[in-house]
């Protein structure tokens, strides 16, 4: 069976997020256009609507506060005994559009609406108005705006980039998904699944060479420029103040792979497929300018004293092997982040000698064998923590310090502890439904282990089952000062009517162990639940 032509794989390949999967050939392509036919131009929309609802049932587990924001491990409801479940129900409305040039010229975007924004969340009566003086007197909803009634804008443009496919390459410019679009999704993920809440975006220039049977991908990223001339307000087109404070990356990838619809062909017709990728990076950042994004004040102007000497240094890599033969698929990715910051101060004039270093590791190996109807899969995981107390994963920004039983925390506090060897997963790999999901935020400073069996009794039903174990790297991290986590047991089902309509229903149990107890009050881990289901339109 043929390769689909070479330009087919650069289009769909390195760069261009989930829009990759929404593209299709450009009529005519392949003839030699006459006229002014080419440049003819083509709309496809991909996207969906979600409206996904939640319980959350002890989600705290029943630990009590932790010792220095004096908070539970979850937010407990808000009357006075802290009792019952919490619920949620959300929505997004995501378009992606791709409007094609004629000749492999195309421009495509990310347009979220009204994303993940509670239902109810903006009554008539946020603010309180004459016409609606209490919440109970709303009688409508109002869309979102930001620093009004709700923390973001009804629409976030979140991706909007050109591509075009040279005789060399393929060159892409502007506001893109993930670097890469194979791999586990552990390190580096698009967000494209419809359960995912993020998803890596980056503004990059980058260059795809098909050469030697290998995708070759040069990428350059702007990370954050710091202050710009917008806050000068003079200006209609902004223009970085100085390029010394800038956080920029340099990216180098090798892959071979083939689209997914490419290796179902191949293995039905009883080929063996081996594919994969090895990523290459370097961030650098010479200056900075804490308070642009500490304080948040965009209007005022900066100067010499308002800058930090940072000198930092970082290297990425992210290896990825996988191979596809019968019924069973391979899949092993390893990733390593080595860093170092000469002076990590927040605070201009005031310098710290000590170098604050990183090493984080973490990897994913999973095998999946599918015979007829059931799928088997078992997947092992793990990421580097770090002794310093708390999982080091989304830290409040004023604490500065963590103590044994914190969840969360610094992982690093000059001059005792300069090391940051945490290894944090994307958020949007999802292994379970509580424990790292909701209560953590990510996988991170643990080994887990993760066998799972999947049913399809009937066409558009399928029935899944999985247990998690979680065990933490460093006991010091963990509320209990244990590296026993726990026991997840996760269920749900898929119900898809027609294409362009599905139904998810989850359920999870997380039975905890000694690692979250409270030791300081005695009170030991009591187990969670939860339900979620996903309601979704596809276009």
């Amino acid at each position: 069976m043929r390769r689909p032509p070479l330009t087919s794989i650069v289009l769909s390949v390195l760069l261009c997020g989930s829009s990759a999967e929404a593209q299709a050939p450009v009529p005519g392509a392949t003839e030699l256009p006459s006229g002014t036919s080419f440049l003819d131009k083509h709309l496809s929309l991909a996207g969906y609507l979600r409206v996904r609802f939640d319980v959350f049932d002890n989600f705290d587990l029943d630990h009590g506060a932790t010792p220095t924001t004096g908070r539970p491990l979850f937010p407990v409801p808000t009357s006075e005994d802290g009792s019952g479940p919490l619920t949620s129900a959300n929505m997004r409305l995501r378009l992606e559009p791709t409007i094609r040039v004629g000749m492999g010229v195309s421009i495509h975007a990310r347009v979220d609406i009204l994303d993940n924004v509670a239902l109810g969340s903006t009554p008539d009566g946020l603010p309180a108005n004459p016409w609606a003086p209490t919440s109970a007197g709303s009688t409508r909803t109002t869309p979102p705006e930001a620093g009004i009634n709700s923390d973001i804008s009804s629409v976030r443009v979140k991706r909007a980039w050109g591509q075009v496919v040279l005789p060399f390459g393929t060159l892409s410019v502007g506001r893109m998904g993930a670097l890469i679009s194979w791999g586990t999704g552990f390190f580096v993920n698009s967000g494209n699944c419809l359960d995912c809440d993020l998803g890596d975006e980056g503004d990059r220039v980058a260059l795809t060479l098909p050469m030697f049977g290998h995708l070759f991908s040069f990428a350059f990223d702007f990370g954050a420029i710091g202050p710009s001339s917008a806050t000068l307000g003079a200006y209609p087109q902004a223009f970085n103040l100085d390029r010394r404070d800038d956080v920029l990356s340099w990216a180098l990838v090798i892959a071979r792979y083939d689209l997914p619809e490419v290796v179902e062909r191949y293995r039905r017709a009883g080929r063996t497929v081996i594919q994969y990728g090895l990523l290459t990076s370097i961030r650098t950042q010479k200056l900075d300018t804490p308070a642009y994004y500490l304080k948040g004040d965009r209007e005022r102007e900066y100067g010499p004293k308002d800058v930090v000497e940072r000198d930092l240094l970082a290297f990425a890599m992210d290896a990825w092997f996988g191979l596809r033969v019968g019924g069973l698929t391979l899949d092993l990715e390893f990733a390593m982040l080595l860093s170092r910051i000469d002076n990590a101060s927040l605070v201009p004039g005031l310098e710290l000698l000590q170098r604050v270093t990183g090493r984080q590791l973490g990897g994913v190996a999973r095998a999946l064998y599918d015979h007829g109807r059931w799928r088997f899969a078992l997947e092992l995981g793990f990421a580097s923590g770090d002794s310093a107390p708390g999982f080091g994963v989304r830290s409040p920004q004023n604490q500065l310090t963590s103590q044994p039983g914190d969840l969360d925390g610094p992982q690093f506090r000059i001059p005792g502890d300069t090391t940051i060897n945490n290894f944090r997963f994307n958020p949007d790999y999802r292994i379970d439904l509580i424990l790292w999901r909701r209560i953590v935020g990510a996988i991170t400073d643990a080994f887990y282990a993760r066998p799972s069996v999947r049913w399809q009794p009937l066409r558009g039903l399928t029935i899944w089952s999985a247990l998690i174990s979680s065990t933490a790297v460093e006991a010091t991290s963990t509320p209990g000062g244990s590296r026993a986590l726990g026991l997840e047991l996760d269920a749900g089902a898929t119900y898809v009517f027609d294409p362009g309509f599905e139904l998810r229903v989850m359920y999870g149990v997380l039975l905890p162990f000694s690692g979250l107890d409270n030791t300081r009050l005695g009170l030991a881990a009591a187990a969670a639940q939860t339900f979620h289901a996903i309601c979704a339109f596809r276009l």
